[in-house]
């Protein structure tokens, strides 16, 4: 499936693993609302 991008909502994030998951389409604009994310790995998605 597609990310949500409810996904921004999670704002004091740090870490977020999604490698394996099938996902495809663009990532939400509103990821950019993730101020304290250090990691993001969608690796292995389409």
């Amino acid at each position: 499936g597609m990310l949500s991008p409810e996904i921004g909502q999670l704002t004091n994030m740090h870490f977020l693993v999604l490698h394996r998951n099938l996902f495809y389409g663009i990532i939400p604009r509103e990821m950019g609302d993730l101020r304290e994310l250090k990691v993001l790995d969608l690796g292995y998605n389409n």
